[in-house]
């Protein structure tokens, strides 16, 4: 009994034979060129990390364990909230003051200058200034669409 072998057999080993030969000698090129680039590196003698940091001498002991005071606290955190509120307080006063001065000298100049205009929502329908006049004669209430 004769065993034949195919042809397909026969192109298979030699191939693989080939490939298993390339990559070895790939590897072995890789190998050498890895080494070549890494013999100039050697490890640091100290660790650098610890040039970043300051080196403190502390003694080993445990110190003592001192209890916060909860009354500074308490009064650092009231005089802390009432500045706050004082700042705020003195905002808002002075705020409301400009505000209603405002307001009264914009009716002062209304009543003296246009007595006979009439307010449509904030808008006055007609003034005149420095013989200039300008007079609205139709409004409408256009929603913005914001997205």
């Amino acid at each position: 009994m004769t065993i034949s072998i195919g042809s397909t057999i026969k192109w298979t080993i030699p191939l693989l034979l080939v490939m298993s030969g390339v990559s070895t000698a790939s590897a072995y090129i890789a190998y050498k060129a890895g080494y070549k680039a890494l013999q100039g590196v050697d490890q640091p003698t100290a660790n650098p990390a610890k040039k970043l940091t300051k080196v403190k001498k502390s003694s080993t002991r445990p110190t003592e364990f001192e209890p916060v005071d909860e009354k500074m606290i308490l009064i650092k955190v009231y005089d802390h909230i009432h500045a706050q509120e004082k700042k705020s307080g003195s905002k808002l006063s002075s705020k409301k003051t400009k505000k209603k001065k405002s307001e009264k000298t914009s009716q002062n100049k209304l009543d003296s200058s246009q007595s006979k205009n009439v307010l449509i929502g904030n808008f006055l329908t007609e003034i005149q200034d420095g013989g200039v006049s300008l007079e609205i004669t139709d409004s409408n209430n256009q929603n913005a669409i914001s997205y």
